[in-house]
């Protein structure tokens, strides 16, 4: 089971759901209404899930054997990005053990004009993963093990395609 964590308007969802029939592909957001279209168009191993990753839904805790975090916004964004305590431990009630965390943040949008909603957030920098954010993720059973920077290509969704030739980092994990 792949799991995509604050889903949107769950395109990636549908999408990766086609291209592997034999996975049950599941979109979480807490923003049902983005989802909709997604569901609609029914891929028959897609599941749109309504549930924020501070309260995972039970039935799915533990089962994911991929997990992907895709341009987070607001509370994921910055649950990720400070590596607070209840996102990560809700990523990883999801995960088996050994289960990879892909994140995907937009870079540029630290650029100038800087959003209201992410002004004062520390910037998603190797320096900030190495001295932040592996001990925070170890201590809730992660283990980062690479950061880099990517290009919208490897950014497999919509919001990526409308950022254009904006920056991105990655970040990778592993369930322990």
């Amino acid at each position: 089971m792949l799991i995509d964590v604050g889903t949107g308007d769950g395109k990636f969802v549908h999408r990766t759901a086609l291209a592997n029939p034999g996975t049950l592909v599941v979109g979480m957001d807490p923003a049902w209404r983005g989802m909709i279209d997604s569901a609609r168009r029914g891929a028959p191993n897609a599941l749109y899930v309504c549930a924020s990753i501070e309260d995972p839904p039970e039935p799915l805790l533990g089962l994911a054997d991929e997990l992907y975090v895709n341009l987070p916004w607001g509370r994921l964004l910055s649950g990720v990005v400070l590596g607070d305590p209840d996102v990560l431990a809700g990523l990883r009630a999801l995960a088996r053990t050994g289960a990879p965390l892909r994140i995907v943040v937009a870079t540029s949008i630290w650029r100038p004009p800087v959003p209201k909603e992410i002004a004062g957030l520390p910037e998603l920098t190797a320096d900030h993963v190495d001295t932040v954010l592996a001990e925070r993720f170890a201590d809730h059973g992660w283990k980062i093990t690479d950061f880099r920077t990517t290009g919208p290509a490897e950014v497999a969704t919509s919001w990526a395609r409308r950022l254009g030739a904006g920056s991105f980092a990655g970040l990778y994990a592993e369930a322990i």
